[in-house]
């Protein structure tokens, strides 16, 4: 395997991780695709993971199927592009036909011995963590994020479907809530 391979094999399975680490209320499978759905609330939920090619539906069809999909959950449909996605020259393919990117995520990785040793005692702020969002957790997230009500409550669907093990970090300066955090734990990957 080459350096370039081995890099490709990293990528896919951390976004195959990161997927499962917010799992949309509907996922339909298209020869390797997934089309996520969850209201309209977050990108990531609500877009095409383009990760992997079956090798079965020709392309067109398969971009015509993820349109009609979007359509009649009543949203655009959007793709998820990555170093992974499938055709390589995906992104080239749907600026084609109109799409323009939005919403970009940097994606960076670290062993957790760095990160525990940049951030060991002494340390001003009281980190508490629990395996479920508790009211505390849920209204600092919301109030971060700023989003609304309904959008919580979507959020909230996707904390709950979550499939591998996951934990809750309150984080408190001077006793008041300063900030929250969600890690997913699978395949030795946080």
């Amino acid at each position: 395997m080459t350096t370039s391979d081995e890099t490709m094999a990293v990528v896919r399975l951390v976004e195959e991780l990161a997927a499962n680490a917010w799992p949309a209320e509907v996922t339909q499978t298209l020869d390797g695709w997934r089309l996520r759905f969850n209201g309209g609330v977050t990108s990531r939920a609500n877009s095409v993971w383009a990760n992997a090619d079956g090798g079965r539906v020709p392309l067109a069809e398969r971009l015509a199927l993820v349109e009609d999909f979007y359509a009649r959950h009543g949203i655009l449909p959007c793709y998820q592009i990555t170093p992974a996605a499938q055709p390589v020259d995906l992104d080239e393919i749907l600026a084609r036909r109109g799409y323009v990117p939005h919403s970009f995520t940097l994606v960076e990785t670290v062993a957790l011995a760095e990160v525990t040793a940049a951030t060991a005692p002494p340390c001003s702020v009281d980190v508490a963590l629990g395996e479920r969002p508790d009211d505390e957790w849920l209204a600092v997230y919301q109030a971060v994020e700023a989003v609304s009500d309904h959008a919580l409550a979507a959020r909230q669907g996707i904390l709950r479907r979550i499939g591998p093990r996951a934990g809750y970090a309150l984080a408190r300066l001077d006793g008041i809530a300063a900030g929250v955090g969600l890690g997913v734990v699978e395949r030795g990957w946080l």
